[in-house]
């Protein structure tokens, strides 16, 4: 289930976002081997996943283009509970009509103080040029 939307104003000024939600619970009887026997037992799988998103493009003069977004993804299921962010921010400069230069900052943070203790943590820069053809 969900739900995205969309606004372009103009060419290059785009505001988008969304939420999705996915639904999933398994329980099922699996064969395994412990200490060369092998074994019957039961897997319980439960996850219930949130996302949700928005993003900004924004012109900053006739060639530079401002990109700023967040995504949380929330599990709230039995097996993995997870709640990861993402702030992003980004810049595109049209050289050419076909050639743009482009490069992001993103911080990925997960969260999972509540059960293991741990909260991995990452910033994440790229650059690149594309290519439009």
């Amino acid at each position: 289930m969900g739900l995205n939307f969309t606004y372009l104003p103009t060419a290059r000024l785009l505001l988008s976002g969304g939420y999705q939600f996915l639904r999933i619970h398994s329980n099922t009887d699996i064969l395994f081997f412990r200490l060369f026997e092998l074994t019957q037992g039961r897997s319980i799988y439960q996850s219930e996943i949130h996302l949700g998103y928005a993003q900004l493009l924004l012109p900053v003069g006739s060639r530079l283009q401002l990109r700023i977004g967040y995504q949380l993804i929330r599990d709230h299921g039995l097996s993995f509970p997870l709640k990861r962010e993402t702030p992003r921010v980004g810049l595109s400069f049209f050289l050419f009509k076909s050639l743009h230069w482009e490069s992001d900052w993103r911080h990925i943070s997960y969260n999972q103080t509540e059960k293991s203790g741990q909260n991995y943590r990452v910033n994440l820069v790229t650059t690149s040029l594309k290519w439009l053809y």
